[in-house]
């Protein structure tokens, strides 16, 4: 008798199949978004582990461990972007990810995730050499150029940045959060004139999110500054007007107190009182509140479902 599963009459793997099956077809982006699909996926994904832990045939135990690739990286992708917790700790979602690349090195859809969750939590130096591999293995993501652009441009590499953000350019997704980062990255390289025509294109999308119109309008301000244009007086006031209205819509947050601070700033510079004072120890901690603002509020998406080339989308 064969130690093999007969895998076409076997009910429990054909099941599996099925349940991994209908994930793909409610669609990647979908699942991430719904974290009361967590507990099931991740029911799914021990099964599927003790199944593959059995004799089988050796190229659909090959098949199934790349399933179980694919299901872990959208397991870790579901923590990273919904804060799931266990009792009172957050999930940490690296071992899904050590996982998924322990059977396949070659996912870059696992290094993406990967590096978004290493550079939320502080990571850069990780977080850069993950998302160099997701480049890698998908050099055609645009998302995953777009983050390793943020990346660099954390680590203080801004050339590198705006090599990256600008090449993410090519897909139009995400590009109000690209013409901000980009800016950003020509200010550091006291390129104003360049920075200033960024904030004016993200400005010109029309994009509604309170964060994404406060940054714009602190950013705008700076560059004026920079410039030698008084401008910077009322964009900076309208940036600390926007600052309260986003603590209004999402309460004390680190994210708008830290851009109020710098429009506060932005002010004192230019030798103006401002009519609001922000604390200021909150910019110790909003810079990290940024970078997870960098990451998150982005809408990349997963890379294909298992294949390193990239020629197998959902």
């Amino acid at each position: 008798m064969s130690d093999f599963i007969d895998v076409p009459s076997n009910e429990r793997v054909m099941g599996l199949l099925d349940r991994t099956q209908r994930f793909y077809d409610l669609g990647i982006s979908r699942v991430v978004k719904s974290p009361e699909t967590f507990p099931s996926l991740v029911q799914l994904i021990d099964d599927i582990r003790e199944v593959v832990s059995m004799p089988m045939n050796p190229e659909f135990a090959t098949g199934l461990r790349l399933e179980l690739s694919s299901l872990d990286t959208m397991a870790a992708h579901t923590i990273a972007a919904n804060g799931i917790k266990d009792g009172d700790h957050l999930v940490d979602p690296t071992p899904y990810l050590e996982e998924a690349l322990e059977i396949n090195p070659e996912f870059g859809s696992a290094w993406h995730v990967l590096g978004r969750h290493q550079g939320m939590v502080g990571r850069i130096k990780d977080s850069i050499y993950s998302l160099e591999q997701a480049v890698k293995h998908y050099p055609g993501h645009m998302g995953a150029h777009k983050d390793l652009g943020t990346a660099y441009m954390n680590d203080g590499q801004y050339l590198m940045a705006i090599m990256q953000i600008t090449y993410s350019m090519r897909d139009s997704e995400d590009m109000h959060l690209k013409f901000l980062n980009r800016a950003d990255a020509f200010i550091h390289m006291h390129m104003y004139d360049a920075a200033l025509q960024d904030v004016e294109s993200a400005k010109s999308l029309d994009e509604d999110h309170p964060a994404f119109i406060l940054r714009s309008l602190r950013m705008e301000g700076d560059c004026l500054r920079l410039l030698g244009n008084q401008n910077a007086v009322l964009t900076y006031e309208k940036a600390i007007e926007q600052a309260l209205l986003c603590k209004e819509v999402f309460g004390d947050d680190p994210y708008s107190s830290e851009e109020g601070y710098k429009a506060e700033l932005g002010l004192v510079r230019m030798g103006v009182k401002p009519k609001v004072t922000f604390d200021s120890d909150v910019h110790k901690i909003g810079t990290q509140a940024k970078l997870n603002a960098d990451f998150m509020l982005s809408s990349s998406h997963l890379l294909p479902r298992y294949a390193s080339s990239g020629n197998d989308m959902l």
